[in-house]
């Protein structure tokens, strides 16, 4: 059962991660440019969503409690700058609902791709104390 919620979860990751490409290609197609403040916290949160991704894969096979008790602290970052990009976006006041749309939308991606890492971690936190059983 750990192993099928598993594989939901990085469906899900990977669901989100075409939602976001989707979203870069609309807006170059539109040649809508994202704000560079707004742009570099997007980046900031989208490489420590992936990394996150990727170290709470590795503490799924790996069983290490330790780190995965750790990669679910760091989700707390990822919802803060979540909010930030939030709070920018809105006092930007983006007159181009095209534009404020996809902010949005990779912005909740984002969000969404962290979620299914805490969710492999907290999975990998069940497995090792089911086995300590």
């Amino acid at each position: 059962m750990d192993h099928q919620t598993l594989v939901y979860r990085v469906e899900h990751a990977a669901d989100y991660s075409a939602d976001v490409a989707r979203h870069i290609i609309m807006l170059g197609e539109t040649q809508q440019k994202i704000s560079e403040n707004i742009l570099t916290l997007m980046s900031t949160a989208g490489t420590e969503a992936v990394d996150l991704y990727a170290k709470a894969v590795n503490a799924f096979f790996s069983k290490d409690v330790t780190f995965s008790n750790e990669l679910l602290e760091r989700q707390k970052k990822i919802e803060k700058l979540d909010q930030e990009i939030a709070s920018k976006a809105f006092m930007s006041r983006q007159k181009n609902a095209l534009l404020v749309c996809a902010i949005c939308s990779i912005r909740d991606d984002i969000r969404k791709i962290a979620d299914c890492a805490a969710d492999i971690a907290e999975i990998a936190i069940n497995r090792a104390y089911k086995r300590a059983t």
